[in-house]
């Protein structure tokens, strides 16, 4: 069964059993806001509520024992430290709602995308080349940095792009200067995406603008560029490759995201009559498994829905989360071996 599947969930503690193995995950420190605005997380009275009546309990049970007293203490210090030492050795990036992965026409910023940037470099030979598409230019120069590092021998671009308002004139001008009949394999890749509006279940989802907003990030810009890298690449005869990051919830319903259900799922199908379409097209959609990325941490602190809040936050969950670094090997594995119908879609978990 899918980790995320799983039925088995523990009640949120703000105070859990304090292990080595676990440290990063103690007292719920991990607080960065995922949002620029620094809104508060909607349901952080309750949480505040719980954590109190927590306190309260260990404080009841231990006062007739110093010891145990002490020991609550230091653990609250060395919560209160790691939380600190997590703000000073930070980047100060702030957290976005795009899925930190790679963005159309190459990858972004951090996360899966820069991941996957890195891997991919490696088996390029000379004068291959990478275009990079995200918002963020400071985490597109780092992973431009990066690329370069591994191989120096290739050519590194990238464009800062808000999707949320992209056309395809905008991709035009950035295929435009691509001379197609340098290269034999032509890749795109899209990940770009947001989780949605997580306050919202689906009898809330009735706002129109908010529907376009989200659909013009998370399906309308993958469309759109879609159509301008096969109008530019389509009628040459490289192999054109093309590669949809989905996720589990695109088949899967979960409470509270309905927004990136409906997404994931859209664009799925769309990639589906895609590469019906065009049968001489390499087309795949990949899960790459519970990473944890922005998008992760969020739904796991800010989902209305506590059971999803639970699932995601359990100790089980934890023990799932898949490393960067072995998604991208088994994409690359994935897309080495071709053991798939064009059109459909691998999960990480796939043997």
């Amino acid at each position: 069964m899918h980790p995320c599947l799983s039925n088995e969930s523990q009640t949120l503690d703000p105070w859990p059993k304090l292990t080595s193995d676990s440290i990063d995950f103690q007292f719920e420190n991990n607080f960065t806001p995922s949002q620029q605005s620094f809104q508060p997380l909607p349901d952080r009275e309750e949480y505040l509520h719980r954590l109190e009546q927590k306190l309260n309990k260990l404080k009841n049970n231990s006062q007739s024992d110093s010891t145990k007293r002490h020991q609550i203490i230091d653990q609250l210090c060395e919560a209160r430290k790691t939380c600190l030492e997590h703000l000073v050795n930070s980047n100060n990036i702030v957290f976005e709602n795009e899925e930190p992965a790679i963005q159309p026409l190459g990858l972004s910023a951090k996360g899966i995308g820069q991941g996957l940037a890195v891997e991919i470099s490696r088996l390029l030979v000379p004068e291959s080349s990478i275009l990079l598409i995200a918002r963020d230019t400071n985490g597109l120069e780092k992973t431009k940095e990066l690329v370069n590092k591994e191989n120096r021998d290739i050519f590194v671009e990238y464009y800062s792009v808000d999707l949320y308002n992209s056309n395809a004139t905008m991709f035009e001008k950035i295929v435009e200067p691509i001379d197609s009949s340098k290269y034999e394999l032509f890749v795109l890749i899209h990940n770009a995406g947001s989780v949605g509006n997580l306050d919202h279940l689906t009898v809330d989802m009735n706002d129109p603008d908010e529907w376009n907003k989200y659909m013009s990030l998370n399906l309308y810009s993958v469309t759109c560029l879609t159509s301008v890298f096969l109008s530019k690449f389509n009628s040459i005869t490289a192999e054109k490759c093309i590669v949809n990051i989905t996720s589990l919830l695109g088949i899967e319903p979960f409470k509270s995201v309905g927004y990136y259900c409906v997404g994931k799922a859209s664009r799925e199908m769309y990639f589906r009559v895609l590469a019906l379409e065009n049968p001489t097209l390499n087309v795949l959609s990949y899960s790459p498994g519970p990473v944890l990325t922005d998008m992760y941490t969020n739904i796991s602190l800010n989902s209305k829905d506590e059971v999803i809040r639970e699932q995601f936050t359990s100790g089980l969950q934890k023990q799932s989360i898949v490393k960067v670094e072995d998604t991208c090997q088994k994409l690359v594995n994935t897309l080495a071996m071709r053991s798939y119908k064009s059109g459909g879609r691998v999960d990480y978990y796939d043997h």
